[in-house]
Formats: structure tokens, sequence, C-alpha cells
């Protein structure tokens, strides 16, 4: 179950939807901006970044496989 839960939290992080307030339920899971936790904002960043760029070319690589 918690492997659904997951992969829900990163498509909905990889589409843009309410990304930053899963981040915040992060931080404040792992002991708030003090404790440690900032440290998982920086992966938020890099997956939304990243990830976004890999996503968009992995899909515009099927779109030209597929239709040229």
């Amino acid at each position: 179950m918690d492997e659904l839960r997951d992969a829900v939290f990163i498509a909905q992080i990889l589409t843009g939807e309410d990304w930053n307030e899963v981040m915040y339920y992060a931080i404040r899971s792992q002991g708030g901006v003090s404790g440690g936790g900032m440290f998982y904002s920086l992966y938020f960043v890099i997956l939304v970044l990243f990830g976004n760029c890999i996503f968009y070319c992995f899909c515009g690589l099927q779109v030209l496989t597929r239709y040229c």
C-alpha cells in the first residue's frame, strides 16, 4: 500500500499538482526546518526540475517514434 501512495506522490510532483504541499509535509515529518528537514527541499527541487525534463523528453520521444 505504501508503494501505491508513493507512486501517487511522485506523479503528483511531476505533474506540478501541489508539489510544494507535499514538500512541506516532508519537511515537517523530518523535524522541520531546524531538524534537518530542509535537505528534503533540495530533493524536491531537483525532482521537479530534472524529473519533468526526463518525463517530457521520454513522452516526446515516444510520440516521435510512433508517428514519424
